[in-house]
C-alpha cells in the first residue's frame, strides 16, 4: 500500500510539467530508437533530446517536492507560464526557413543580390518557420540571407548526387555572393561543375 501510494504521488496532483514530462521520456525512447535504427547523421536527434528530457525530469523533482507545501493553483499557473515559454522559445530556436527546388534543371543558382525583403515570399509553415518552393532553377535573395543558419536548401528529390560552389562573383566593382549547386553524377556532366559554366550564368542572369 505504502508503495502504491508513494507511486501516486509522482503523478497526482497532476500538473502541467507532469504532461511535459512524460511527453518528454516517450520523445526520448522515440529518439534512441531513431538513432539506433538510421543512418549515422540521425544519431544527433537523441544526443540533443536526452539532455533536455533530463533537465525536465529534475525540474520535475522539484515539482513533486513543491507540490506538499504550495498551494495547487500557484503550482499550476507558474508551471504553465514556463511550459508555454518553453514550446515558443523551443520554436524559436529550431525555426528555419526552408527552400525547395523542384526544377527540370541539372543545376540551380542562388544570387544574393535583390534589394526587396526577400522573406515576403516565403509562406509560414510554423510559428517561427517560413518556406519557399520555386520550380525555376535561378532565385535571387536578399544578401543579409547569405550563410544564414536559419536558411536550409533543398535540391530536387530526383537529384541523386552533387556538386555545390559557395561564392562571390565580382560584378561591375561588386562583390556578390552566390550557391551554385548542380546534379552532377556522370562524366556528361562534367560542365555543370566548371567555373566558366558558373561565372557564364552569372553573368548572364546580373546582366538582365
Amino acid at each position: 500500500m505504502a508503495t502504491l501510494k508513494k507511486l501516486k504521488s509522482w503523478f497526482y496532483p497532476v500538473t502541467p510539467f507532469t504532461i511535459v514530462t512524460i511527453l518528454g521520456i516517450v520523445i526520448a525512447i522515440q529518439s534512441i530508437y531513431i538513432g539506433l535504427t538510421y543512418e549515422s547523421p540521425m544519431i544527433l536527434y537523441p544526443i540533443m533530446v536526452i539532455p533536455i528530457v533530463v533537465f525536465i525530469f529534475a525540474i520535475y523533482v522539484l515539482d513533486r517536492f513543491f507540490i506538499k507545501s504550495t498551494p495547487y493553483y500557484i503550482i499550476f499557473i507558474i508551471e504553465l507560464i514556463l511550459s508555454i515559454g518553453g514550446y515558443i522559445g523551443f520554436k524559436y530556436m529550431n525555426g528555419t526557413n526552408d527552400i525547395h527546388f523542384t526544377t527540370d534543371k541539372e543545376y540551380i543558382l542562388i544570387i544574393y543580390d535583390a534589394k526587396e525583403n526577400s522573406m515576403d515570399r516565403f509562406s509560414k509553415t510554423d510559428l517561427f518557420s517560413k518556406e519557399l518552393k520555386s520550380n525555376e532553377n535561378v532565385i535571387h535573395l536578399n544578401q543579409s540571407l547569405y550563410l544564414s543558419n536559419k536558411i536550409r536548401i533543398f535540391s530536387p528529390d530526383r537529384w541523386n548526387g552533387g556538386f555545390e560552389d559557395n561564392s562571390y562573383y565580382f560584378y561591375q566593382g561588386d562583390s556578390i555572393p552566390y550557391l551554385y549547386m548542380s546534379n552532377s553524377h556522370s562524366p556528361k556532366d562534367q560542365k555543370y561543375t566548371e567555373q566558366q559554366f558558373i561565372d557564364s550564368l552569372l553573368k548572364l542572369e546580373l546582366d538582365k
